[in-house]
């Protein structure tokens, strides 16, 4: 699903990622819910693909753990002559830090993401392809943008997640790990 990356290092842990990505097999539409005349309430139905996903990211690792600050943006256009394109994306900022203080390895880390029409960047599917991920559960299906209630253009799904873990090493060959999952999705029409 790569188009095309470029990374860089610039020395003492840091390193930048850019890169151009499919948005085949992230976008997310509720796929056989709507034909081909958009409602206003309804679900988008993705069109050909215009502009793949801008995905950038830069990342310190240290001895102390590592963070992160990443991004994505997305073209959002429907298969309506009459629904406008619009634009989408989603970021995301996590911290690990290590804890050698209890055992070597041990560490704890937090997670914070949002998306705007782009509801798989929160980390992982909405379910909608039968893929497993935070928001499969829910027995809905979210797709990344709705029709306007005028049906000239799309509102996007907005949504947010907060991560957290922990993992400690009991022997070198014996782990255990506890993480926490909170996700808030607000759809603007039928899902």
């Amino acid at each position: 699903s790569l188009l095309a990356a470029y990374s860089a290092s610039f020395g003492n842990g840091i390193t930048a990622t850019l890169s151009a990505e499919s948005r085949r097999f992230r976008q997310q539409t509720a796929t056989g819910t709507v034909g081909a005349v958009q409602a206003p309430g309804n679900t988008m139905l993705y069109g050909g693909t215009r502009m793949p996903d801008i995905i950038g990211a830069i990342n310190i690792k240290q001895s102390w753990g590592e963070a992160q600050l990443s991004g994505a943006v997305r073209q959002l256009n429907d298969i309506s002559p009459i629904v406008s394109t619009s634009y989408g994306g989603a970021i995301h900022v996590g911290v690990s830090l290590n804890l050698p203080m209890l055992a070597p390895k041990d560490h704890i880390y937090v997670l914070g993401s949002e998306a705007v029409g782009a509801l798989s960047y929160l980390g992982g599917t909405t379910g909608v392809e039968g893929t497993a991920g935070p928001l499969s559960g829910l027995g809905v299906a979210f797709a990344d943008a709705y029709v306007n209630a005028a049906g000239t253009g799309l509102s996007p799904a907005r949504g947010f997640q907060i991560t957290g873990g922990f993992r400690h090493f009991w022997t070198p060959a014996l782990r255990s790990a506890l993480g926490v999952i909170y996700t808030n999705v607000d759809a603007p029409g039928a899902a």
